[in-house]
């Protein structure tokens, strides 16, 4: 018993939940749905004695139906929500760049992907120092080739808030002359430890010390403030379709 004790006690850590918070969560939405129709199941079946064997038949099928189509909603809703795509934020960068009049004015009026894009992905999850729901981002770093020949890297960091693709830092590094530009979020979000940017911090790019830890706790005021550029956002979907009808990608 005391054994038992002991391993709950070393699994059973705030690491552990957080790092497998989707499967509890999965989990624990499965059970009590089988629940569900399991008792309404057992109701209906000892009401429905009294009918021959073809319709309790029909009630279990649609029974079992159900309790399929509403365990696949779940699962399918789920990963939705937890995950972003890289694809689509690198849309939505490019499009933000191509709007930002600097940006123009450096590298011209049409962008493009270049062939050097690395990024992290952050899942969902409960934060445990501040009750709340943290949403999905990404880290990136791409290559951005501007129809005037000269060349960049943009830095971003993307949140899915509330379905839709918004930005907390997007950045542009000239390599040619080590010009930074800032096309959305605050200059301290450059400071950020973990922010991919930090692989350009040579001779080509303008130095900019990564010495902030960025919390949980700080996610969730970064959400309060996308609450109200919330109209300025775009969803997953509507970005890929446009990327796939423009050949982005």
């Amino acid at each position: 018993m005391i054994k038992w004790l002991q391993y709950i006690r070393k699994t059973v850590t705030v690491a552990n939940i957080r790092k497998n918070w989707t499967q509890i969560t999965i989990g624990t939405g499965v059970v009590v749905i089988l629940y569900v129709i399991s008792s309404v199941s057992l109701h209906v079946a000892t009401t429905l004695l009294e009918i021959d064997m073809k319709h309790v038949f029909y009630v279990g099928f649609l029974t079992g139906s159900l309790t399929v189509g509403s365990l696949s909603f779940l699962l399918l809703r789920t990963r939705s929500s937890n995950t972003i795509n890289p694809d689509a934020v690198v849309y939505a960068a490019i499009g933000a760049l191509q709007r930002n009049s600097e940006v123009r004015n450096a590298l011209g009026a049409t962008l493009k992907v270049g062939g050097l894009r690395g990024y992290t992905v952050q899942n969902a999850h409960f934060a445990v120092s501040k009750f709340g729901w943290v949403d999905p981002r990404v880290k990136m770093l791409f290559q951005v080739d501007g129809s005037n020949g000269r060349e960049g890297f943009a830095t971003c960091e993307a949140v899915k808030h509330q379905g839709k693709i918004q930005f907390s830092l997007l950045a542009l590094d000239l390599l040619d002359s080590k010009q930074l530009l800032l096309v959305e979020g605050k200059e301290e979000k450059l400071h950020v430890k973990g922010i991919l940017r930090g692989f350009l911090q040579t001779e080509r790019a303008q130095y900019v010390a990564q010495d902030k830890v960025i919390s949980d706790v700080d996610m969730l005021s970064e959400q309060v403030e996308l609450d109200s550029t919330l109209h300025s956002g775009v969803t997953e979907e509507e970005l890929m379709k446009k990327a796939e009808s423009e050949k982005l990608f």
